[in-house]
C-alpha cells in the first residue's frame, strides 16, 4: 500500500507543482497589496494550518473562546461550517436567540462549538469577509475567533496562529494534490504564533531537530500542546461525571470519527482505560442508524460505550438507537500549551499592535 501511495504522489507530482505556481502567485499578490484585505472593526485571532485534515484547530479555538470570555469579551466564532447541510450562505447563530439548527446544518465541529460556547456568538460564511461583515454588523463582538482561515487571506486579521500535527508533519513534502500541504513550508513565515500539538519530546523530528519548520519560525514563537483528559461524563446526564477508578474492571467501547482516532484510543489507554473493542470511523463521520447499530453490536459485550465530543453531538440525533448502546460516556478533553504564560503574553502583544507583523528571517 505504501508503494502505491508513493507512485500515486511522484504521478500526482506535475499538478502539485501547478498547483504551488498557483499559490505562489496568489500570496505574492497579496504580500505586494495588489490583491486587497477586507477589514472589519473588530480584532480577528485566525487559527489555521498547512495541511489537510486535523490538526487541533477546533479545540484551540475552543481555547481562545474560553479565554477571551473568561475577560468578559463577546467573542464570534467564524467559521465555514465544514459539510454542513444548510443552503444558507451565511449563517450568524446569536446567543440567547432560541436556535434550533440540527447538527447537520452546522456541521460536526460548528455546532460542538454552539453547544460548548453558547455564550459566543457563531458565524458560519465560506466567505470569511462576508461572515465577519455580517456579526459585526449585527452583534458587535468584541473579538473575532476564525476557525480554518490561515490560507483566507482576503480577510486581514491581527494575529496568526498555526497549528502542526507533531505526530504527522507535513507527510511526504509535497503539495496538494501530490501530498498533504495546502502551502509551502515557507509560509509559516506569517505566523505570529506555532504550536505543535500532540507533541512528543522524544519523537524523532525533535530529538534530531531535523525539520524544516525551524528554517522559518523563531523559537520565541513555537509553543507545543497536548491534549488533557480531564474527566469523563454521561451523555444523558451530563453532570454526572466519572473517575478513572470507578471504570476500572468495566468492559468498554471505543469509537471515534475524527481525524486520528487510534489517537484517542491511546489516550483512553494512558489513563488506565481497558478498552475491550475499538471502533474508528473517518473524520467527519455522519453517523446514521446503520453505523449506530453497528457500534451497538459490537458493545452488546460491554458495559461502558465512550467517544469523543465531536461525535457526541452527532449521534444524539437518533435518540431511539443510542438507547440501544450501553451507558455512552463522553470525553471532555482540553488543550493544555505550553509555555502557557509566554503564549498568552505573546498572544496579548500581538493583539495590542493591532495587526498581524511577522520580523523578517534574519532579523529575528
Amino acid at each position: 500500500m505504501s508503494n502505491i501511495s508513493n507512485l500515486s504522489s511522484y504521478l500526482l507530482y506535475p499538478a502539485s507543482l501547478g498547483y504551488r505556481l498557483a499559490v505562489g502567485s496568489r500570496n505574492t499578490l497579496y504580500d505586494w497589496h495588489v490583491l486587497r484585505e477586507n477589514q472589519v472593526p473588530v480584532p480577528i485571532v485566525c487559527v489555521g494550518n498547512l495541511t489537510v485534515g486535523g490538526t487541533g484547530k477546533t479545540p484551540m479555538v475552543s481555547w481562545l473562546t474560553n479565554y477571551f470570555s473568561r475577560q468578559g469579551k463577546k467573542v464570534a466564532i467564524l467559521t465555514r461550517g465544514y459539510k454542513r447541510s444548510s443552503s444558507q450562505s451565511s449563517l450568524v447563530l446569536l446567543p440567547d436567540a432560541g436556535n434550533t439548527y440540527k447538527v447537520s446544518e452546522l456541521g460536526d465541529e460548528a455546532a460542538m462549538l454552539h453547544a460548548r460556547h453558547p455564550q459566543a456568538s457563531l458565524v458560519l460564511d465560506a466567505d470569511r469577509s462576508r461572515g465577519a461583515r455580517a456579526v459585526c454588523s449585527r452583534w458587535q463582538p468584541d473579538i473575532i475567533i476564525m476557525d480554518d482561515g490561515f490560507q483566507h487571506r482576503r480577510l486581514r486579521r491581527t494575529v496568526n496562529i498555526v497549528m502542526i500535527d507533531s505526530q504527522r508533519l507535513f507527510g511526504n513534502g509535497f503539495l496538494l494534490p501530490a501530498g498533504p500541504l495546502r502551502e509551502p513550508i515557507s509560509a509559516l513565515q506569517r505566523a505570529d504564533l506555532v504550536v505543535f500539538n500532540k507533541f512528543d519530546a522524544h519523537h524523532t523530528y525533535f530529538a534530531k531537530k531535523s525539520c524544516k519548520v525551524f528554517d522559518f519560525i523563531s523559537p520565541a514563537r513555537l509553543f507545543t500542546a497536548s491534549y488533557q483528559l480531564k474527566s469523563l461524563y454521561n451523555l444523558r446526564q451530563p453532570s454526572r461525571l466519572l473517575t478513572v477508578d470507578q471504570l476500572q474492571g468495566k468492559k468498554m467501547l471505543a469509537f471515534a470519527g475524527i481525524a486520528n482516532p487510534d489517537y484517542f484510543f491511546q489516550q483512553l489507554e494512558n489513563i488506565g482505560i481497558k478498552l475491550q473493542h475499538t471502533l474508528p470511523f473517518a473524520d467527519h463521520m455522519n453517523y446514521d442508524r446503520k453505523s449506530l447499530q453497528k457500534i451497538s453490536q459490537t458493545a452488546a459485550s460491554c458495559q461502558l460505550t465512550v467517544t469523543t465530543a465531536k461525535d457526541a453531538v452527532k449521534i444524539t440525533a437518533f435518540p431511539e438507537t443510542c438507547r440501544l448502546l450501553p451507558e455512552l460516556l463522553v470525553a471532555d478533553i482540553k488543550l493544555q500549551i505550553e509555555p502557557q504564560n509566554h503564549f498568552i503574553e505573546l498572544l496579548e502583544s500581538r493583539l495590542s499592535l493591532g495587526y498581524s507583523i511577522v520580523p523578517p528571517i534574519e532579523a529575528r
